[in-house]
C-alpha cells in the first residue's frame, strides 16, 4: 500500500488535507487513496455550506411556487423565524387551526378550487394527524404540502440519528406511506422547496419539507 507521503504529493488539495494529518498520524494503518479523496471531498462540502437557515428566504421560495394560503398550528420550531412573519404577510392569507388534522381536509378543499396552500406544523403534529393525511393526501391523492418542525432535533444530525425518538421516526413513517420527503437544515437546501412543492401540485401527490432547525427571523 501506497504511504500517505506518496499519496499527498498526488493531491492537489494541500490545505484540507492539512487538517487531517494530526488524525491521519496517530491511526495505525495507511488507509487507501480512494477513502482518503472521499473524505477530503466531505470535508471541503461540508465547510462551504451554509449552517444558517433563514426564515425570510423561506417564505420567499413559498411565495415563488404560487402558494397563497398558510394553514398553521403553533409551532415552537418556526415560531419567531416562519410563524411570526407569515402571519403579518399581506401576500399570504394565514389560516390558524386549532388541530392539526384539520389543515388537511382544508389544504384539500383550496386544491379542488385551484389555490395553493402550505401546511405549517411541529412533528408531533404530524403524528397526530396520520389517519386524515392517509385517507385525504395518500389515498385520495391530494397535494398537500406539509412543512414541518423538527422540534429538538440537534442541527446537523440526521432525523433517523436524532436522540429524539419523536423525530427518529419521521422519515421512516414517510417512507411507508410513499411520501416524498425533504430536510430543509440550512439556506443551502431551501431552493428545493419550490420544487416540491411545484411537483406536488402538478402530481397531485402529498410532500413533506422537514425544518431541522429553527429559522432565523430577519
Amino acid at each position: 500500500m501506497n504511504s500517505l507521503r506518496t499519496l499527498d504529493k498526488k493531491l492537489p488539495i494541500l490545505l484540507v488535507f492539512e487538517k487531517f494529518s494530526a488524525t491521519l498520524s496517530s491511526w495505525k494503518y495507511a488507509i487507501s487513496p480512494k477513502l482518503l479523496v472521499k473524505i477530503i471531498t466531505q470535508f471541503g462540502r461540508d465547510n462551504t455550506m451554509s449552517d444558517e437557515l433563514t426564515g425570510s428566504l423561506i417564505i420567499k421560495a413559498v411565495k415563488e411556487s404560487g402558494v397563497k394560503t398558510v394553514l398553521t398550528v403553533p409551532d415552537k420550531t418556526t415560531a419567531s423565524g416562519l410563524l411570526r412573519p407569515i402571519s403579518m404577510d399581506t401576500e399570504l392569507r394565514h389560516i390558524s387551526t386549532c388541530k392539526e388534522d384539520e389543515t388537511i381536509g382544508i389544504s384539500a378543499a383550496l386544491s379542488y378550487s385551484g389555490e395553493r396552500s402550505l401546511i405549517l406544523i411541529q412533528y408531533t403534529g404530524l403524528l397526530y394527524s396520520m389517519n386524515a393525511i392517509r385517507a385525504v393526501a395518500v389515498e385520495y391523492q391530494s397535494p398537500i404540502c406539509l412543512m414541518v418542525g423538527l422540534l429538538g432535533k440537534e442541527p446537523g444530525v440526521p432525523p433517523t440519528e436524532s436522540k429524539r425518538y419523536g423525530v427518529r421516526i419521521i422519515e421512516p413513517i414517510l417512507d411507508a406511506m410513499g411520501i416524498a420527503r425533504h430536510i430543509i437544515e440550512t439556506d443551502d437546501d431551501i431552493e428545493k422547496i419550490s420544487p416540491a412543492i411545484n411537483n406536488a401540485y402538478e402530481t397531485s401527490t402529498p410532500v413533506a419539507m422537514l425544518i431541522g432547525r429553527p429559522p432565523l427571523a430577519s
